[in-house]
């Protein structure tokens, strides 16, 4: 069982985390070092074995997570949405990881998401809305509704808010965004010169300078550990 919440022991490496879970596991020390090796190289963690748990990004820990949990091959796997806040590379590195999993030991796998393209990948899927099942079935036969999976799913939302409301809902009204052609003449309502943050010799932010001007939606994109949490810190003081 991997639970959504980081279990890990934030203040041991990633060496010692997998060798507290094969004590928990009861995994000979013989088999150990092939196993850690073999984990480690299919999550791309092999070069962090003595890194801090607590020091890994997002996405990292998630796949120390997985590995841990993997150290002794269960037939069943229970993951409790494992990609939450994970970025686009460890997401589909997760699911690597899972689907050779999967391919070469005839493992199960039970898992919750909220990512269609993720439900896409699975043999058969559980719809819930509120509790309720709205549908069940494999990701294309589901998709056979409207013609793919992501409007399958909205009109079953859909049809189920109406059927509680009694009714169609009312439609949403249009919220216009201020006239931004022209931003030599309109003041930002927030403006970032040069910032930078260092934890030590690590540089979390380097050098980061913008402007969000009104009713504008400006989005900081990156990876686990690009910086943009750090980044939301310093703008909030």
């Amino acid at each position: 069982y991997m639970p959504q919440k980081c279990g890990l022991y934030e203040a041991l490496t990633v060496q010692e985390n997998l060798d507290l879970y094969a004590d928990l596991k009861g995994v000979r020390p013989a088999l150990r070092e092939g196993r850690y090796r073999e984990l480690l190289a299919m999550s791309a963690m092999e070069p962090f074995r003595q890194r801090l748990a607590g020091k890994l990004s997002g996405g990292m820990k998630q796949k120390l997570g997985l590995i841990c949990t993997l150290i002794s091959p269960p037939r069943l796997l229970l993951l409790d949405e494992p990609t939450v806040g994970v970025d686009p590379p460890s997401r589909r590195e997760l699911w690597e990881i899972v689907a050779r999993l999967t391919g070469k030991s005839g493992m199960s796998v039970l898992l919750s998401t909220s990512y269609l393209d993720e439900a896409a990948r699975c043999d058969e899927m559980l719809l819930l809305f509120e509790g309720k099942t709205l549908a069940r079935g494999a990701p294309e036969e589901i998709s056979r509704l409207t013609g793919s999976l992501e409007d399958s799913f909205m009109h079953l939302l859909r049809a189920q808010g109406r059927q509680e409301q009694g009714g169609a809902r009312p439609a949403r009204r249009a919220v216009g965004k201020a006239d931004k052609t022209d931003k030599v003449k309109v003041e930002p309502i927030i403006q970032v010169k040069n910032v930078s943050r260092l934890f030590g010799d690590f540089i979390a932010v380097n050098d980061v300078s913008f402007c969000v001007y009104p009713g504008e939606v400006f989005g900081l994109l990156g990876p686990n550990g690009a910086g943009q949490t750090t980044t939301f810190l310093m703008l909030c003081g």
